[in-house]
């Protein structure tokens, strides 16, 4: 059911998950979105369900908002103008066809009004035309990440994380000097001369490098007039982070919050358990009568290779006693049904 009111609403904490599409991360090049934008946008989509339409209507309190934003108040002026920009049309480029793009706002409704309590709540709703930003974005990529990473991140920051997380497994990830620009929003005046951007990429990076489970490198590539042209990035997820995605899989699976998830994952990585395997202790684990600490448990067979391997010895013994009793019952049965049909020829 839609969020429509107070009842329905997940108080926001730093473990929310956001699950961004692809097309959402093409239009940051495009948008003319600030600081503002992007909290908003990232709240909106850490309560909802991307793979549930019924989710597009979110309402929360304007001191979350607030709270968010690191600030004591927001002004309504200030408010009105933060939320119109999210209506404005943008341009959203087909993530499958660069040369392909449609012209629409994001949003058909934000809003903020007072509750009977005397509290104000804003309310924002997706047009249905863009739906599939929000809500189809198995269909075409998205990245996850917690939402109260990004409070960490300045917004060149923000945007060169969501690029290069998009684009991880690519070594090395390339991109023109024009776009980086844009994607960063670093294309005025005052970013024209090298030394300058140079700087600014150098700081988003180690932010990156700080703050995110992303550790990344980069070299300037220059033509022939000792020009940058292109940034090669080499990403790769930092051993001494936790693995966000890993931790936000194995919370999906076990219906548990990121918080708990995270001790797991780290088991996992440190015990170089491939996704198979993890997936079949937890199965294990889930379908396992009489645990009462599950986290603990899935911990231990995580962390301890020989018991998990005396649990599957375990297992294919009673796998194999079943199947020979079952067919010691057969073939009683069978016996049971000869003597009968001997009696009834007889």
């Amino acid at each position: 059911m839609p969020n429509k009111n107070q009842n329905d609403y997940h108080v926001i904490n730093d473990y929310h998950i956001i699950e961004k599409s692809k097309g959402l991360i093409q239009l940051d090049q495009y948008a003319e979105f600030g600081e503002a934008q992007y909290i908003l946008l990232d709240i909106y989509l850490s309560q909802i369900n991307p793979r549930d339409k019924g989710t597009q209507i979110v309402k929360f309190p304007k001191k979350d908002y607030e709270k968010y934003k690191n600030v004591n108040r927001v002004r309504n002026e200030a408010l009105d103008k933060e939320m119109q920009r999210l209506m404005i049309a943008v341009k959203i480029p087909d993530p499958k066809d660069e040369k392909s793009f449609r012209i629409k706002p994001l949003f058909k409704e934000c809003s903020c009004q007072k509750e009977k309590d005397g509290s104000y709540w804003i309310t924002m709703i997706c047009e249905e035309e863009m739906n599939d930003l929000f809500f189809d974005v198995s269909k075409i990529g998205y990245i996850k990440y917690r939402l109260g990473m990004m409070r960490s991140l300045k917004l060149p920051a923000r945007l060169l994380y969501n690029e290069l997380h998009a684009y991880k497994y690519m070594r090395p990830y390339s991109v023109p000097l024009d776009k980086l620009k844009d994607i960063m929003k670093l294309n005025t005046k005052a970013y024209q001369q090298n030394n300058a951007f140079n700087r600014e990429l150098k700081k988003c990076v180690n932010e990156i490098n700080e703050n995110t489970n992303l550790m990344v490198s980069y070299t300037t590539v220059k033509n022939g007039n000792h020009e940058i042209v292109s940034v090669n990035f080499i990403i790769n997820i930092d051993t001494a982070q936790i693995d966000e995605d890993l931790a936000m899989y194995i919370a999906h699976l076990m219906d548990i919050s990121y918080d708990k998830a995270v001790p797991i994952a780290k088991e996992v990585h440190k015990n170089n358990i491939d996704d198979d395997d993890m997936v079949e202790r937890i199965e294990y684990v889930k379908n396992k009568s009489g645990v009462k600490n599950r986290i603990g448990y899935t911990i231990s067979i995580m962390k301890n290779n020989e018991l998990w391997n005396k649990i599957k010895e375990s297992e294919k013994e009673s796998k194999k006693e079943k199947i020979i009793s079952s067919e010691e019952g057969s073939s009683d049965k069978l016996k049971v049904l000869a003597d009968y049909h001997l009696r009834n020829v007889k």
